[in-house]
């Protein structure tokens, strides 16, 4: 596994889930990079890498919903067609993506999967209070 690095938090529209995601990020002192993809939008690599991520193909970042309702047939398109898509259409993504670029994606807001950005030094101090509670608890 490589090293620990800062992750970003992108969207293309703000939703409730945006504000989740930010909330605990911040309530768990995780440093991370904030990118606004109306301003900013993905590039081809950038989108090619993100579905190299996910764990469920197409619908680890983009919401199937969304295509559905504006009638596209995603399920027959070519892998170029749907980076085309994604790339000219950013609001079709998941909102928001967290991903640290290596080995770890998030799309929407899911309260385990978050955690997966939990600093090493987060990790260690919890791990640090489990022991003295089963310490304590074996006395």
């Amino acid at each position: 596994m490589g090293a620990w690095q800062k992750p970003t938090l992108m969207e293309p529209n703000q939703t409730g889930s945006t504000r989740k995601v930010r909330r605990w990020l911040e309530e768990h002192d995780v440093d991370y990079i904030y990118r606004d993809l109306e301003k900013d939008p993905l590039s081809v690599d950038e989108i090619r890498l993100l579905l190299s991520l996910g764990d469920e193909g197409i619908g680890s970042v983009v919401s199937t919903q969304t295509l559905t309702r504006r009638k596209i047939e995603y399920e027959d398109l070519r892998l170029s067609t749907m980076i085309e898509l994604i790339q000219s259409q950013q609001s079709v993504l998941r909102t928001p993506i967290v991903t640290d670029w290596n080995h770890c994606l998030v799309a929407g807001y899911s309260y385990d999967e978050i955690r997966a950005f939990v600093t090493p030094k987060e990790r260690r101090q919890e791990m640090a209070v489990l022991r003295q509670r089963l310490a304590a608890e074996a006395s």
